[in-house]
């Protein structure tokens, strides 16, 4: 059986099992010798649910036999399920030099990351392990690196909502896989505040400048 997965990138990527995430919804189409047609899936995954196929599209095959409502029933949809979300899964590894990096799942990971998720996360989940800590983190600091928001970064790609992505970095701070947040000081401005204070003086200098001019130009006259 062949699976080709397509991620939709309008949707962030669900932790299911230690470092394993994989896409919130995606497409696999499904070439299995087993099954009379060419399927295609649309798959949505939310966090601590399962995954789950919102749409089923059924194509016959070159001078294959016509879609029948006997041939579907050969169409094993939970397998194609189950099945995707190893095709789709991406494991998240984070360099010494903080650098978060995504690339599929190797013959070394969990060999049925569904059945790890269903077991731990599908249920209902209760305290963050320290590996879904650790991606919080990480993708919390790339973030900064790259002074984009961190926690509605971490939103985006986990898949959060913005009060989850806050609570889960709190959390990774709390426990010690994030640093404490830097207080800010009482008088100290901050980028946003500078800028806004330059243009204001920008502003207010060319009002001075108008000014001057008028008034130079009416003592001329007098």
């Amino acid at each position: 059986m062949q699976l080709v997965v397509t991620r939709n990138r309008a949707r962030g990527f669900v932790p299911i099992a230690g470092n394993l995430m994989v896409p919130g919804c995606y497409t696999v189409a499904v070439d299995d010798p087993a099954c009379p047609y060419r399927v295609e899936l649309d798959v949505e995954v939310d966090r601590g649910s399962q995954p789950r196929c919102v749409q089923l599209r059924t194509f016959q095959r070159d001078e294959g036999s016509p879609v029948t409502g006997e041939g579907l029933r050969r169409v094993k949809v939970t397998e194609y399920v189950r099945s995707s979300v190893l095709a789709a899964a991406m494991r998240i590894t984070e360099t010494r030099e903080g650098t978060v990096w995504m690339e599929p799942v190797g013959e070394d990971d969990d060999p049925d990351p569904f059945t790890t998720w269903r077991r731990t996360g599908g249920r209902g989940r209760g305290r963050l392990t320290g590996d879904e800590l650790v991606q919080v983190a990480s993708i919390y600091r790339e973030a900064v690196k790259l002074n984009k928001p961190p926690t509605e970064t971490v939103k985006k790609v986990l898949n959060l909502s913005r009060s989850t992505a806050g609570r889960q970095v709190m959390e990774a701070r709390r426990r010690g896989f994030l640093e404490p947040a830097k207080p800010r000081q009482r008088g100290k401005l901050t980028r946003s505040d500078t800028a806004r204070l330059q243009a204001q003086t920008i502003n207010a200098s060319s009002f001075s400048d108008a000014d001057s001019d008028q008034d130079e130009q009416e003592a001329k006259k007098r």
